[in-house]
């Protein structure tokens, strides 16, 4: 019996005689036209799965290992992926264009972004809070980053910390000296599990 393969040529058997190409290889080897992609690519703008079918493609996703997985590529393989990388655009030397920059930056402005506080940042500072009570909060901690030990060398001042958060409340109780990377950490995380790790 004649085994029935693939009309794409990739040389795989089919079970089932009245199929031409295998599930995924009917395209194989044809390209669209430039037309054509661009009609493609503005019927599917906007368009997103409901919350229902992503929640169905999860469901039938979970507990399937991946395609990859205890499996390899060959030496040769990383080699041509690796310089199939080298050329693409978005490698070493390539930045996004002005016009780019400016919508990633205005998509997370404000409210939309990810460490959006309810516009804390704004408020206005006690009278208080003078450079004096700043400079003697990093004296009393020897200008060393209470949470992760690095000491001041040289550059810009370490800032100094609001542990409770409110900006009226500058006793020096409150105030703590922060390396500037923890200082970015402290923000990032939630008021409450900031809390908990101070006490």
């Amino acid at each position: 019996m004649v085994p029935n393969l693939c009309a794409c040529g990739c040389g795989g058997e089919m079970a089932n005689e009245r199929n031409k190409f295998l599930y995924g290889h009917s395209s194989r080897g044809r390209a669209c036209s430039p037309e054509t992609r661009k009609r493609i690519r503005e019927s599917n703008l906007g368009w997103h799965h409901s919350d229902a079918a992503k929640q169905r493609i999860r469901e039938a996703r979970l507990g399937r290992p991946s395609g990859m997985l205890g499996k390899h590529h060959s030496v040769e393989a990383r080699r041509r992926v690796s310089e199939a990388n080298r050329r693409r655009r978005y490698c070493v030397g390539w930045h996004h264009s002005d016009e780019t920059k400016k919508k990633m930056s205005d998509a997370l402005c404000g409210e939309r972004g990810p460490l959006w506080q309810g516009g804390r940042s704004f408020e206005p500072y006690s009278v208080e809070w003078t450079t004096a009570l700043r400079r003697s909060v990093r004296e009393r901690d020897r200008d060393t980053c209470q949470l992760c030990g690095v000491v001041w060398s040289s550059g810009k001042k370490f800032p100094v910390h609001h542990i409770d958060y409110n900006k009226k409340n500058c006793g020096r109780e409150n105030l703590i000296t922060l390396c500037s990377r923890c200082h970015r950490e402290v923000h990032a995380i939630s008021q409450d599990r900031w809390m908990v790790r101070c006490a």
